[in-house]
């Protein structure tokens, strides 16, 4: 008698074939879903960075005197708006002519000179005061103006957002500026 061998076919069912198909297009979903998420996060973390070391940037040429096209320094404004911030100096040439009899100096003859802008893209910035007060450090000593915070307030919030992202920045009399990120709270 001869034996007979019973053939088997190998290979994977139709079935399977679609079960697996599904679970890799519901982990691809859910990856893709993470990384966008991700992506958001980031630009608003940037965005927040970016004013963060404008803020700082302004205080050092504050308290530097740094000049700026040959010109010194009175005080840095940096100026939030929805969609950018940016910082200007208001500076006056201590070599330029008098105005009115009167050497130039910083009551007397002042210019605004513009030093960096930055759009923020699909970032907004908004602040619980409810406006963005524009903050004004004065030279040569970088202490706040008091018109950056509202009545009574030790600090100014900045939250950028975007998709349900908040990223807070606090500025404190004082002078620190504090990214306090995406739970952080400013006291």
């Amino acid at each position: 008698m001869r034996k007979q061998k019973q053939q088997t076919k190998k290979g994977f069912t139709l079935i399977e074939l679609l079960v697996v198909i599904g679970i890799i297009t519901i982990m691809t979903s859910v990856l893709f879903v993470m990384m966008s998420n991700d992506k958001d996060r980031r630009l608003v973390r940037t965005a927040a960075e970016g004013f963060v070391a404008s803020v700082r940037d302004a205080q050092n040429i504050a308290l530097t005197g740094q000049s700026i096209n040959g010109k010194r320094p009175c005080n840095v404004t940096v100026s939030a708006s929805s969609n950018g911030f940016g910082y200007s100096a208001e500076v006056y040439n201590p070599n330029g002519s008098s105005v009115s009899g009167q050497p130039r100096s910083c009551t007397n003859g002042t210019e605004t000179e513009m030093i960096s802008s930055d759009s923020t893209g699909r970032v907004t910035i908004t602040s619980s005061s409810g406006s963005l007060r524009p903050i004004s450090i004065n030279a040569p000593f970088g202490s706040i103006a008091s018109s950056a915070f509202s009545s009574g307030n030790a600090w100014s919030d900045y939250v950028f957002s975007l998709s349900g992202h908040d990223y807070r920045v606090c500025l404190y009399r004082s002078g620190r500026v504090e990214a306090a990120g995406f739970s952080g709270s400013c006291n």
